[in-house]
């Protein structure tokens, strides 16, 4: 296996992580820390961004690795979340 396609697979992981990250503290809010909560979920908003395009970048790089179902899991999910946040940050 190439590092490249392990690099993309753990930029996906941990964007799912920051993804939980950000539910949980979605639940946490209340009046007096929504402030400090919207500015931390924007934070990880963006570094899933940078996460996914990095992890696109390095699938681009292991394309011809022969383990279709990694590199297929692993496109997949930089891809979601690259569309769904660029999609969210302008609006």
């Amino acid at each position: 296996m190439n590092k490249y396609s392990l690099i993309a697979i753990k930029c996906s992981l941990f964007s799912l992580v920051l993804i939980i990250a950000i539910a949980v503290l979605s639940l946490e809010m209340s009046d007096k820390n929504a402030y400090i909560i919207f500015t931390i979920i924007g934070l990880l908003a963006f570094a899933i961004i940078l996460l996914s395009f990095i992890g696109f970048l390095q699938f681009l790089k292991s394309f011809k690795e022969p383990k279709k179902f990694q590199m297929l899991f692993g496109i997949t999910i930089n891809l979601f979340f690259l569309f769904l946040y660029s999609y969210l940050i302008p609006s």
